[in-house]
Parts: C-alpha cells; structure tokens; sequence
C-alpha cells in the first residue's frame, strides 16, 4: 500500500490539471475565439462609430445656461473640467468635507445626494436652463468605453439642444452594468444585506405616499447620479431634501437613497408628457 501513494498522487495532480486546462481553453475559445473568428468569418454591419477627434454638438444653435455641479471631496482634482468646450458654462464645485469651501453641504453626509440637494436650495431662484450633475474624477467607472471612459469627452458630445427636448438625460447610459438587482425593499434593521435596504421602502413611502405599492426589488433604477435635468423639473424635488439629510442613515445608505429620486424623475417625465403632448 505504501509503495502505491507516491503513484496515486501524481495522477490525480495530472487529471486535476488537464480538467483545469480543458475548463480554461472552453472559456477562452466561447469568451474570445469563437467571436472573434465569427467577426471576421461572418458578413456583419460595423457600429457608427463617434468621432473622437471633435467636439460634436450643434455649434449653430442658440446656447443655453448651464451649471456643472460638481460632487467632491477636498483631495479630489477637478481641474479637468476647466478645459469643457461647454458655453455659456458656471462650474460649481462643492466639497462635502471642507465648510470653508463657496460651495458646501450643511453637513458631510450622504454623498453626492445632499451635495446635489444643497445646490437645489442655493439656486432655487436663479437655476439655469440646463443643470449637469457628476462626480469629480474625469474617469469615473460609470461612463461607458464608447464615450472612452472619459467624463469630459461624454460631456463634448453632448447635444445641448437634445437634451432640452427631452427635458431628461442619464450620463449613465448603458442597459448593462447599472445597479444590480440586489436591493431588497422588505428587509428591516433586523434582517439585512445591504446597509441601504432597511431604509429603502420608507423613503419610497416619504416621496410617493403610504397607498403607492413598493416595488419589492430595487433594482430598475439606474446606478449612481450623473445626469441632467431641465430647471422646472428641479424645483419639484426639494420636498426630499430634508429625508437625505436624516442622520439615522449611513453615508453609503443616503447615496442610494438618493436614487428612489430617479423615480421621482421618472414619474414626473410621464406626467409632463401627458400634459404636454
């Protein structure tokens, strides 16, 4: 028996190693080869690519005011945004952890969501005609490798006068890779998952009252803040303010809860559009 092991062992190290060879050559040959040969086997149509070498919306058209509202931290570089070939262009950074900064939450909470409230507050009197919102790195994950993963160069394609007319335009544009499916709307303080999800069906009740149904899985709502809106809309939403700045909510917590306001927008695009059309 003894004079045996020395043989098992080696043997079953191989299979072990060719099943994972076989494995790996499988995912690979599904993953890369085979689509690669179809693209250049198969007759096929190319995509319209962007021209990255210009800026492309309408130079003819009228300009709007816009506002960059910028969610930062005091570490953070923004100086990428002075180079925008944007007209008529107000940068607002603000800076959730420095109260010495022009522009600042009342408190460092919530994100990007108090910082994007807070600038609701300030300019409630005076909003431009177009508002954008984003974060501070110029090479966020959330903007799509069509658009170069570049928060700047999104931004030179973006047709002002398009998004006027649609009164709504999410930066985060693509069907794929938003927020997953994972937040539970009836999980409670007592039995969770996420930090967010023991707070999620009370700020839906706190926005669209106590008889509207709460959609059990939260996960429709496109991911994370980046996006423009049309100054009336804006002025509808300050009625949240007050709920992102609940201190009983984690940071982590707060920004997602800021995202219940997508449906907010949602709602309010509807109702536009059957008072308007």
């Amino acid at each position: 028996m003894m004079l045996q092991v020395p043989f098992i062992k080696p043997r079953l190290l191989k299979q072990i190693l060719y099943t994972t060879f076989a494995f790996a050559l499988i995912y690979f040959s599904f993953n890369n080869l085979i689509p690669a040969i179809r693209y250049n086997v198969l007759p096929h149509q190319h995509p319209v690519l962007l021209d990255h070498t210009r800026p492309q919306p309408n130079p003819n058209t009228t300009s709007p005011t816009v506002h960059l509202v910028i969610a930062s931290t005091a570490s953070d570089d923004t100086s990428w945004t002075s180079r925008l070939p944007i007209p008529n262009l107000t940068i607002l950074r603000y800076t959730s952890d420095d109260p010495s900064s022009p522009y600042h939450p009342p408190k460092p909470k919530a994100r990007e969501a108090l910082m994007y409230f807070t600038y609701l507050h300030d300019f409630y009197d005076s909003l431009p005609d177009i508002t954008l919102f984003i974060h501070a790195s110029e090479t966020p994950w959330h903007v799509e490798g069509t658009l170069l993963r570049n928060t700047s160069f999104a931004l030179s394609q973006l047709d002002l006068q398009q998004v006027l007319r649609r009164q709504y335009f999410n930066l985060r544009v693509t069907w794929r890779a938003g927020c997953p499916t994972w937040i539970d709307t009836r999980k409670t303080l007592a039995d969770f998952d996420k930090a967010e999800e023991p707070f999620m069906e009370e700020a839906w009740r706190a926005n669209f009252g106590e008889d509207d149904p709460v959609p059990a899985i939260d996960g429709e709502l496109e991911g994370y803040k980046e996006l423009w809106e049309e100054r009336e809309r804006l002025k509808e939403e300050m009625s949240f303010f007050h709920a992102v700045w609940d201190a009983r909510r984690a940071a982590a917590a707060k920004g997602r809860f800021g995202e219940v306001n997508d449906e907010i927008e949602r709602r309010l695009s509807m109702a536009w559009r059957r008072g308007y059309a």
